[in-house]
């Protein structure tokens, strides 16, 4: 039996994003979960960890880094009312945001990284071929700049998709 699921329509770039689309998504998103394929009780949670993962740079040392779900530990607790503000330094210094986390560049605006589908699709910087294998050798090849290889003589390992990610 296929396991199928309703197709959510993308919102259109520069479209108004409406009531009707955010319910649709929540819905796709939801009917997957409900699904069960894919172990959603872990990588959920996982997910959003890793969304705001060192969220914040280390001292000016460069060795003295904060934990890496600080964020969840302390941040997400702050309120307000408490006139604490953090990072107590500007994106991208010692101690302030670290724009290379996800959560950090979306909201700081990093324009200069290219989006994950064309890192991962560019074979110029690691990233995969989008065309279907054609030989068993083609397969052999995709699975390697997957999954990586490891070279049991020289004890080089290698994984190109995580380094284009």
């Amino acid at each position: 039996m296929a396991i199928s699921f309703e197709f959510v329509s993308p919102v259109q770039a520069g479209a108004p994003i409406l009531a009707g689309d955010l319910i649709a998504l929540a819905g796709g998103i939801n009917e997957r979960i409900r699904s069960g394929l894919g172990d959603w009780a872990w990588r959920l949670p996982y997910y959003w960890f890793c969304a705001a993962r060192q969220i914040r740079n280390p001292d000016a040392t460069g060795f003295l880094w904060p934990a890496q779900g600080e964020y969840f530990e302390a941040y997400q607790s702050v309120t307000p009312a408490s006139g604490w503000e953090w990072p107590q330094a500007g994106p991208g210094q010692f101690e302030g945001t670290n724009v290379a986390s996800t959560m950090g560049s979306y909201v700081f605006g990093i324009s200069d990284v290219p989006p994950e589908d064309e890192r991962l699709a560019d074979e110029e910087f690691g990233g995969l071929p989008t065309g279907r294998p054609v030989t068993v050798i083609d397969s052999w090849v995709l699975v390697q700049r997957q999954r990586g290889a490891y070279d049991y003589a020289t004890g080089t390992a290698i994984t190109p998709a995580i380094t284009a990610a």
